[in-house]
């Protein structure tokens, strides 16, 4: 799932399709680097979030 998300966001930042890697992309071409900086920590946050998630779901459905 996590590799899935990246992939959705690298896809959005390629093709300008829009979501998080729109963000991305725009701040990049106006050169508003910290705001750029921002954005991909941002996307690193609900990564490692939804990865937490997930690892708790799997963990409450096959238990030990």
């Amino acid at each position: 799932m996590i590799y899935a998300l990246v992939n959705i966001i690298g896809i959005e930042f390629l093709i300008d399709f829009g979501g998080l890697g729109r963000v991305v992309s725009e701040m990049y071409f106006r050169y508003e680097i910290p705001g750029m900086y921002a954005a991909i920590v941002l996307i690193v946050v609900v990564s490692l979030l939804f990865l937490s998630l997930l690892q708790r779901l799997e963990l409450w459905l096959r238990p030990r």
